[in-house]
């Protein structure tokens, strides 16, 4: 999974979440508040979400890839 857009400049990072200006899931805590730590199944992930938006599939990703010609077959 990425998201769209660069990364911002470690100098300049924005409150809350480095991530909300670039997230589709971002909401106003995101803005305001550091997410917390989750482990979700061995990997770990700072989003205020990582626990209630649904898991992403490698198999999916695998396919999207394909699909864009993007894996070399």
């Amino acid at each position: 999974f990425s998201i769209d857009g660069s990364p911002p400049a470690l100098g300049r990072l924005p409150g809350g979440c480095a991530f909300h200006p670039r997230c589709i899931y971002a909401e106003a805590r995101c803005r305001t508040e550091d997410p917390p730590l989750h482990d979700i199944g061995g990997r770990f992930s700072a989003c205020h979400f990582a626990t209630t938006l649904p898991p992403f599939h490698s198999a999916a990703l695998a396919a999207a890839e394909l699909d864009s010609g993007s894996m070399a077959p």
